[in-house]
């Protein structure tokens, strides 16, 4: 079995977990952006907290508890504009020092990698390899990993939030919005291997269009041209194919949770008003699961999303960290070539010792 194939076989928990010990040094980075998540995460709680109490003010003409819930909602906007840039800001930052730092790791590992172990990559499939694998799977952590995190508080805080206002309403409110992940499953495997088959292409490609700048001095002389021409065309031929069939599975999966929303919405619209003409639950409360429908469906679909979207980060993170492997099993020990280092600074001739010592 090749190593690309064993790197393949690997439980995406393993590779996840292996690039969270990379970046250890970043540790408080991770905890900074894991604090604002968690804060932005109970902003939906506050705003339909406070949606609530605007239409309950409005419906009981009650002007002082319409203009405190007024503020709130004020307060509230403020504070999650203000987290959000904060957040960005922390981003952008551990990006670029993380996403560095692992580029500077394969870097330094190729460096002491084999000649021969080397030759199984294209010079061109190694810079793809630093600088667009590692990259990739970088984001995957610092951006899709936290708003994975982020999505899941959002959910958890959201259902804690509604099971106090209504029970019945808040549980079928789950299962509906429970179905967006079992609609997306069937898609998921499917895009990774379809996401791993077309970096695999694309790196061919890059290699070919390489070779062809580099040798254009012996396609000239051998009037190789046209013949080139031929096999650069089906080369992107296999690219757009896999490309193809990967964006009709996302164009499908990423838009079947629409059905799910929509239908969401008219359960909570129905048995909502349901329930307030059977004086159970007041208009607040109705107009509250709608927009809290809204913030626990968008996430649970973004979570399908993401979870797509993160198997195409860690099958890039496949790919660099099978130049880390080799280069941990083919690199050079200093400590060999240290014996063979013999010191020749004189040289006994009878009783006369003669110094062989270079003075510059």
């Amino acid at each position: 079995m090749s190593g690309t194939e064993q790197q393949s076989k690997r439980p995406i928990s393993h590779v996840l977990l292996r690039l969270i010990k990379l970046g250890k040094p970043y540790i408080g980075w991770y905890i900074v952006l894991c604090i604002l998540t968690a804060g932005l995460s109970l902003v939906g709680v506050g705003i339909a907290e406070s949606l609530r109490r605007i239409i309950n003010a409005a419906t009981q003409k009650d002007l002082s508890l319409l203009v405190s819930a007024a503020v709130l909602a004020l307060g509230i906007v403020i504070l999650e504009v203000v987290a959000n840039l904060l957040k960005a800001r922390v981003t952008a930052m551990l990006e670029f020092k993380s996403t560095a730092r692992l580029q500077t790791v394969v870097l330094g590992k190729l460096m002491r990698i084999r000649m021969k172990e080397a030759d199984r990559y294209h010079s061109a499939d190694l810079i793809s390899r630093i600088n667009d694998s590692a990259a990739a799977a970088q984001a995957g952590v610092n951006a899709k990993a936290m708003d994975f995190l982020g999505n899941m508080l959002q959910i958890v805080f959201m259902i804690t939030y509604l099971v106090t206002l209504q029970f019945s309403l808040t549980f079928g409110t789950l299962l509906i919005a429970a179905l967006t992940p079992l609609v997306m499953l069937p898609f998921a495997g499917k895009l990774r291997g379809l996401y791993e088959q077309r970096q695999k292409i694309q790196a061919e490609q890059q290699s070919f269009t390489q070779d062809i700048v580099q040798g254009a001095e012996v396609v000239r002389s051998f009037s190789l041209a046209a013949k080139l021409r031929d096999a650069f065309a089906q080369k992107c031929t296999a690219y757009l194919k896999t490309h193809y069939r990967v964006l009709r599975l996302e164009a499908v999966g990423y838009r079947l949770p629409i059905l799910v929303v929509n239908g969401g919405l008219l359960y909570v619209l129905g048995y909502g008003g349901y329930l307030v003409i059977q004086g159970r639950l007041d208009v607040g409360a109705v107009a509250a699961f709608l927009i809290s429908f809204e913030r626990i469906a968008n996430p649970v679909s973004s979570l399908a999303n993401l979870w797509t979207e993160l198997q195409a980060s860690l099958a890039q993170a496949n790919r660099m960290f099978e130049v880390l492997d080799s280069a941990r099993r083919k690199c050079f020990r200093r400590d060999r070539f240290r014996s063979s280092r013999v010191p020749l600074r004189h040289h006994r001739t009878g009783q006369r010792l003669l110094p062989l010592q270079y003075r510059g």
